[in-house]
């Protein structure tokens, strides 16, 4: 029998767009599949709009207070009862009718807990093509040393084992909005292999409302650490360090936060400066910065 997949729809008062998602969730050829739409809304807008769909494969919890929005993904995937799950944001939809039923057999046929998907980045000026830059299986390891450079994780609805996340404390904290990064790193730091699909299956749409558009600088310093605490003791210092600096690229095209403070502030949060005498600081600043504008510019349209 075909395992049952949970697509887990965290919400927060967009009653519009959660439509779309769901319906987009629940048109996937791939018919064992339950959605699973944890509230945070306030009001019981939401709620009615989800009721007109009348869809025995829906399970709709409204949460009694707003519990943040990385605890609402915990609470879906708890919530879940399949051996895979996609993580699909409320103001995003699925755009491959087969994304579930191909990756759901890429998974199984090479026993991996993360297949990876493209995606359309969908801006208000433009759309364009995310890819992660690799198709098909790839050491785990290679994959985490050339991330946010050789290679790019482009959306956060990725397939996943449940089993694995749980394991992996999956989702656990409001205070790292980068939770799905988190997880997705740690997946690797403990398998030797994921999989990388190469059609695009997801609109991931940016707007003014995005949760990680609208985070201050004090949480992107604080979020920096994930990275650390994602990867396993066998990945090197230096490979972590290079991705601290490819974190600050990373964030720097999103926010413009480019400044000697900010990024001193982040590597001390990461203990880069740990081991090598103050006044080396600001030369090994300049190293770091030159690499991470030398991956942005490999990455990122300019």
């Amino acid at each position: 029998m075909e395992p049952l997949v949970s697509i887990l729809i965290p919400t927060n008062n967009r009653p519009d767009l959660v439509v779309k998602a769901i319906v987009s969730a629940l048109n996937q050829s791939y018919k064992n599949i339950e959605v699973i739409v944890t509230d945070n809304s306030e009001t019981d807008e939401t709620q009615s709009v989800i009721r007109a769909l009348k869809d025995d494969r829906l399970k709709y919890i409204k949460n009694e207070k707003n519990i943040g929005p990385v605890l609402n993904w915990r609470k879906a995937l708890t919530e879940s009862s399949g051996e895979f799950c996609i993580l699909l944001p409320d103001d995003d939809y699925l755009i491959n009718p087969f994304y579930v039923a191909e990756a759901v057999e890429i998974a199984q046929v090479n026993n991996v807990d993360l297949v990876i998907t493209n995606c359309l980045l969908g801006y208000p000026d433009r759309i364009l093509v995310g890819a992660s830059r690799h198709v098909g299986l790839i050491d785990s390891n290679d994959f985490i040393a050339g991330f946010w450079k050789k290679y790019h994780i482009p959306t956060i609805s990725n397939l996943f084992r449940k089993s694995a996340a749980l394991k992996l404390d999956a989702f656990s904290s409001n205070d790292i909005l980068y939770s799905d990064i988190e997880l997705w790193i740690k997946i690797m730091s403990n398998r030797d292999r994921i999989y990388c699909y190469e059609k695009p299956s997801v609109y991931y749409l940016f707007h003014s409302t995005n949760i990680v558009t609208n985070m201050s600088t004090e949480s992107l310093i604080k979020n920096s650490k994930f990275l650390h605490k994602a990867a396993s003791p066998s990945v090197p210092h230096e490979t972590l360090n290079a991705l601290i600096c490819r974190y600050i690229s990373f964030v720097d095209n999103i926010y413009n936060i480019s400044s000697y403070s900010v990024t001193k502030r982040i590597f001390a949060e990461n203990n880069i400066y740990s081991s090598i005498p103050l006044h080396h600081a600001k030369t090994l600043f300049a190293r770091y910065r030159r690499m991470a504008i030398a991956s942005a510019r490999k990455l990122l349209p300019i």
